[in-house]
């Protein structure tokens, strides 16, 4: 306990300087002006630490702050790429859809744009599955959800390599 003494008194007067209360020999000390400088408190040294000490505090926030804004760059750059890529695997998928109701040319490129925008207009994917098993049915397709949703995860896989590939 008598080896921590010395540095007790050294954060003791620290903790003075930097809150502006004076030490209990400072306040009773009838030549209060000179009472640090006789207690051993090396100001300089004192204010340099803290100097150190803060910088390193901005350090570590600013390090903090850079990697936030670099999460949320990457989430944000990760979230328009899936949305880029179910554009295009729904316009995929309508092209696929729509050649096997017989469409071609231009009657095929507008049933590939509705499905795109069926699928961007409502939440989930489960309306658009629906939508295509409503269109097969009316054309005469017996093609059910199962086959529907085998296309669509095929047709990711394709759609997210042409997107990375810049196509």
């Amino acid at each position: 306990v008598h080896h921590h003494q010395p540095l007790f008194e050294e954060n003791r007067k620290s903790h003075a300087l930097l809150t502006g209360k004076r030490t209990a020999n400072a306040m009773l000390d009838p030549d209060p002006v000179h009472a640090e400088a006789r207690l051993g408190v090396n100001t300089e040294a004192l204010l340099s630490r803290a100097r150190a000490f803060l910088s390193g505090v901005g350090a570590i926030m600013t390090s903090f702050d850079e990697r936030l804004r670099a999460f949320e760059a990457k989430f944000a750059a990760d979230e328009a790429l899936q949305f880029r890529v179910r554009a295009r695997r729904d316009h995929l998928l309508g092209l696929w859809a729509g050649r096997l109701m017989g469409k071609s040319g231009t009657a095929l490129e507008v049933y590939a744009m509705a499905i795109v925008t069926a699928d961007l207009s409502k939440e989930g994917e489960a309306e658009l599955v629906a939508k295509l098993e409503a269109d097969f049915k009316a054309a005469g397709l017996a093609l059910g959800a199962p086959q529907i949703i085998a296309e669509m995860t095929s047709l990711w896989a394709v759609a997210k390599q042409q997107i990375m590939k810049g196509q």
